[in-house]
């Protein structure tokens, strides 16, 4: 009886430390997910900025016209040959 229960302690044991190893690897992946969502909210972020100018956004976010700021749905793809028509200083 008593070594069944030294087995199931150590089992006991090897499963906490797989499960501490797995808690350990599931947290850096929700960072590395978290990073690479800031990370492409930015590029678009600086993407829009070279296709309109500061003051015409910070314009429409103020109005909360928030689909007019970049035209496209949140998720699409932001295309980068489209012109700059909205203002003559900045160009593309």
């Amino acid at each position: 009886m008593s070594r069944i229960r030294e087995k199931a302690t150590e089992s006991e044991a090897v499963v906490r430390n797989i499960t501490k190893d797995i808690q350990v690897l599931d947290l850096a992946k929700k960072n590395l997910i978290l990073s690479m969502t800031t990370l492409k909210r930015l590029q678009m972020l600086g993407v829009l900025l070279e296709l309109y100018s500061v003051d015409l956004l910070v314009d429409m976010i103020s109005s909360q016209r928030f689909n007019a700021v970049g035209g496209f749905n949140p998720g699409e793809e932001v295309p980068r040959d489209r012109p700059n028509t909205l203002c003559g200083r900045c160009r593309s």
